[in-house]
């Protein structure tokens, strides 16, 4: 078995190897005709280009021939082509480098998803994810020679490169050209009709297929930008050197693939359980390395990370092929692809646009929290195939939420607005009762340490919901819980962040100068005061937890409590910051567990069973007593 998948898994390795090249070290040749990065960015767009279009028309194409082995073959020779005319032109124009580059990524994109229908089409369910992890690490393999290889001859002889390159690519393709798997024509029935370019709509509209291809999407959305900012993200945020993120960035993929390897030895029944588990550990991985500033504090979470990656790379496509009609495993396959490329072509930029906004490159991390929210798609899509349930009854329980909560945001942030135009009014009296409390002392250094690192408290409270989750005994609660605190955490600061701007109140520092007490002469004076951001997120977070788990509700408002007084005594916030914010939080909260539960992702029963229940109005009701 073992040798057979080498065979069957030869031509990825070349496949890797002439993408890691084309991708990495085509800006090499470019910048050395002119450096213009501008340019190299729109030229290296080919690669997103051909790798939606080519995809879904070479699996439409060989559905239609009913055998992949020419496109497999024929993909070789056009990727081989491309890289022999960068060899002879690498010294040469933009134009002629852009022309040989989409050459190499039309062909590379044929072959590779000719290469994966035959998965879909010649593999039973219980051997998809080992074919599927051979050819994933197959491709990790040629992407690491490729690299290393590049890196020692780029600069010295290119044309040597990349002509050995279009060698290997062919040599590579005649062990997989050579099982009758791959040679074979399809005996199973084939689509009546040709697929046309419309037809691939028809993809979307499969009920389990669709699923799937969004989980995808939020899959590769969140770990793609890792590689390229991966040496400025070590560089500014870890204080490493290009070479230790290097290493970093090397044993990150080296987990990736003892997680395909690890995914790939499981039976048919546990590959769902297992790719939910694979989608947190990748979500939540990147999320716990946000506050981390050194390589010991990271290396955890990276590593959680990796393993993340490898097994939603192994099992996520023959989880995919489960949904396939047969005949039809190329369109299939193709439009699988393309997610990837659509993934691709959104996260680079965001990842910039985020970076630059922050200012900060662990925004990569926070965006990989994104990862999480393929949970959603992932655990309807085998309850759409098994039960073909009828969406009204999710679409009642949305609308039921919305009608429930909706006004009770809309008045939460219209007394926000209320509260704000009051402040001049309010001002004296707010400054009265701050004295009084943040006279009462700072208390000691382990109190601060315990209470202000608010981005490792969060970490924290996550980690919670993700245990609390765990003892519903459902991997789709487990990340049904830790995304109802992160979307509890991020809609409180999407509605924190224009009142701040709007309302611009100065911190107790500046209104009060020496007057008021500052922790260790610390200043927030670079951010505005109205209401507590600090206060607001951890309240929707908690809020949240004590609607998961309502057995820490005591626990959970003890601490809630303690880090609203000690914004206070710290010298952070005004008494009114402290209040509304906690208020508006705890109101997010509530409705993020709501609209979670509305999806199935959480468990009814936690509702009933809290004690808690917000300004002593009942639970909303489920949809299916309304």
């Amino acid at each position: 078995m073992i040798r057979f998948l080498a065979a069957f898994s030869a031509v990825a390795v070349g496949l890797g190897l002439a993408r890691a090249l084309t991708t990495t070290y085509i800006p090499v040749l470019l910048d050395d005709i002119d450096d213009n990065p501008a340019a190299i960015g729109a030229v290296m767009l080919v690669n997103a280009i051909a790798g939606f279009f080519v995809p879904l028309a070479a699996g439409w194409w060989s559905d239609r021939r009913g055998t992949r082995a020419p496109f497999i073959l024929g993909g070789s020779i056009v990727a081989a082509g491309g890289l022999a005319a960068i060899a002879l032109g690498s010294a040469s124009s933009y134009f002629a480098l852009t022309l040989a580059a989409a050459t190499v990524y039309v062909g590379l994109n044929a072959a590779t998803t000719a290469h994966r229908a035959v998965v879909a089409e010649r593999f039973e369910d219980e051997r998809r994810p080992r074919a599927t992890g051979g050819q994933e690490i197959a491709l990790l393999l040629g992407a690491l020679v490729g690299t290393v290889a590049g890196g020692a001859l780029v600069e010295s002889s290119p044309q040597l490169l990349f002509a050995l390159a279009g060698v290997a690519v062919l040599v590579l393709t005649i062990p997989t050209l050579g099982l009758n798997i791959v040679r074979g024509r399809n005996t199973k029935q084939v689509a009546e009709a040709p697929p046309r370019a419309r037809d691939i709509v028809r993809v979307l509209r499969t009920p389990g297929a669709r699923e799937i291809l969004g989980a995808q999407i939020l899959w590769v959305f969140a770990y793609v930008a890792l590689p390229p900012f991966m040496i400025l993200y070590a560089d500014e945020v870890l204080g490493l050197g290009a070479a230790t993120a290097g290493l970093v960035l090397a044993a990150f993929g080296l987990l990736t693939g003892a997680g395909m390897l690890a995914a790939g030895a499981l039976p048919p029944e546990r590959v769902r359980m297992t790719l939910h588990a694979g989608t947190l550990a990748l979500g939540v991985g990147l999320l716990l390395a946000l506050p981390a500033s050194s390589l010991a504090a990271a290396a955890a979470p990276f590593a959680l990370a990796g393993v993340g990656a490898g097994v939603v790379t192994a099992l996520g496509f023959p989880y995919f092929a489960r949904f396939i009609p047969e005949g039809e495993a190329g369109a299939f396959s193709g439009a699988f692809f393309s997610g990837r490329a659509i993934a691709l072509a959104a996260a680079l930029p965001s990842a910039g646009g985020l970076i630059a906004l922050t200012g900060s490159y662990r925004a990569l991390l926070a965006m990989g929290g994104a990862a999480v929210l393929a949970a959603i798609p992932l655990s309807r899509a085998e309850r759409t195939k098994r039960e073909r349930l009828d969406p009204l009854p999710h679409r009642s329980a949305l609308r039921g939420v919305l009608r429930v909560w909706a006004p009770r945001l809309a008045i939460g942030i219209a007394g926000i607005a209320a509260v704000g135009l009051a402040l001049p009014a309010l001002q004296g009296t707010d400054e009265a009762v701050f004295r009084q409390v943040n006279g009462l002392g700072q208390g000691p250094e382990w109190l601060y340490q315990a209470l202000d690192p608010h981005s490792r408290n969060y970490a924290i409270l996550l980690a919670v919901a993700l245990v609390a989750g765990a003892f519903f005994r459902r991997a789709r609660y487990v990340a049904g819980a830790g995304l109802a605190v992160l979307l509890a955490a991020f809609g409180s600061d999407l509605i924190l962040e224009p009142f701040q701007i709007l309302f611009d109140r100065p911190r107790p520092e500046e209104a009060l100068g020496a007057e008021a007490g500052l922790y260790d002469g610390r200043t927030w004076a670079h951010i505005a005061s109205f209401p507590s951001g600090h206060l607001m997120v951890t309240a929707a977070m908690v809020g949240a937890l004590v609607r998961i788990a309502p057995r820490l509700k005591w626990p959970l408002l003890g601490y809630l409590v303690a880090v609203g007084i000690t914004r206070i005594t710290f010298g952070a916030h005004f008494p009114l910051d402290v209040l509304v914010g906690g208020f508006m939080g705890w109101e997010v909260g509530l409705f993020s567990v709501a609209l979670v539960r509305a999806s199935g992702l959480l468990p009814e029963r936690a509702a009933r069973e809290t004690a808690l229940e917000p300004a002593g109005l009942p639970a909303p009701a489920p949809a299916s007593s309304r």
